[in-house]
């Protein structure tokens, strides 16, 4: 509501703090470094000019509101350490701001998203509008409640590409950062439907269910396409912190509907191979450690629990990093193949 007074003269607010809250409750705080407001008489308009810290990181954000025409904003938010900025153009503004459309772009890692969004009260509904990650088409809708807070997002990737992003340094700093952790408050239901791969000779196709609740991320009835030869499925699966270390956890069923294929695929040696349907493992990794060990595992149904101490020593000797390996072939097939090799010796 400031914005649409004219200030008397510049404001300038030095190393202060924002407060976010729902009615008494403290939702998120902002320490801000630098904070100035003024009218721009040439242009007439109201401008914010703000800098601080948000999750740790930089940001920078400016608020334009145009005289001109009453019912539009502009705002421009820049996370220059994660190469990520937003802008947005909001109109048709109406009583007090309880209903408005507005557009939002977003850059990051030489991708462009935009979004249109409709609010209304504390309903916001959104829609993807030619949006692109990667040279890729990026489809998505959804809606936010904000009483109490809700997410829920259906998403269309035509191409997941792994590697860009396992080597965002910032993505990957923030995961395995002491401080990672969801918000209590922030609970929503994202699912992803990836139509292939980039570059990438295991997975073919997959749908990523995203599940936060309670400070943690699930991933339940995550599924992947397997090129030729199968399926992996993902259940009970959750990302967490756990006194400052960031802990992955899931069951995973991995479905050899083409075994010869299978081993083909990873280059298995004739010696080593054999007839196997199903593998049902319980898999937990320390990320900040980069520890990763084998809980439990059934072949076929049958409990194998006698191979859990050769596959675990087998898992550290290699240094298998989750966040690392998933990316890089050569790694991956010789896993497997250590892996395989053990299993079929019982």
């Amino acid at each position: 509501s400031n914005l649409k007074k004219k200030p008397s003269k510049k404001i300038i607010i030095k190393k202060s703090k924002f407060f976010f809250k729902d009615k008494d409750k403290t939702i998120v705080i902002f320490p801000i470094s630098h904070l100035i407001f003024n009218h721009n008489k040439k242009n007439h308009t109201n401008e914010v000019k703000l800098n601080g810290l948000a999750f740790n990181s930089k940001f920078y954000f400016n608020i334009v509101k145009e005289f001109k025409d009453e019912k539009k904003i502009n705002f421009n938010l820049k996370f220059p350490s994660a190469n990520l900025s937003f802008k947005n153009s909001i109109t048709n503004i109406k009583n007090g701001g309880e209903k408005f459309k507005s557009l939002l772009t977003v850059n990051f890692l030489g991708s462009e998203v935009k979004t249109e969004f409709n609010y209304d009260k504390n309903l916001l509904k959104f829609l993807s509008k030619k949006s692109k990650i990667s040279n890729n088409d990026l489809k998505y809708s959804g809606l936010i409640n904000f009483k109490p807070f809700y997410l829920e997002s259906d998403i269309n990737i035509e191409k997941w590409n792994w590697v860009k992003i396992l080597n965002n340094d910032y993505l990957i700093s923030n995961l395995l950062s002491s401080d990672f952790a969801i918000h209590k408050n922030f609970n929503s239901k994202i699912k992803i439907k990836i139509n292939s791969f980039f570059k990438n000779k295991i997975f073919k196709s997959g749908n990523f269910n995203i599940v936060t609740q309670n400070g943690k991320i699930k991933f339940d009835n995550t599924y992947f396409e397997l090129k030729d030869f199968g399926n992996v499925i993902f259940t009970d699966c959750t990302l967490f912190n756990l006194q400052g270390l960031t802990i992955f956890k899931s069951n995973v069923l991995l479905n050899i509907n083409k075994s010869k294929k299978f081993y083909n695929a990873f280059q298995v040696p004739i010696s080593n191979r054999k007839e196997i349907k199903k593998i049902n493992f319980v898999i937990k990794s320390n990320l900040s450690s980069n520890t990763t060990e084998i809980l439990d595992i059934k072949i076929d149904s049958k409990d194998k629990k006698g191979l859990l101490e050769n596959l675990n020593m087998i898992i550290n000797n290699n240094e298998f990093k989750i966040l690392e390996n998933t990316s890089n072939w050569i790694e991956i097939k010789n896993f497997i193949n250590e892996l395989i090799k053990e299993i079929n010796l019982v």
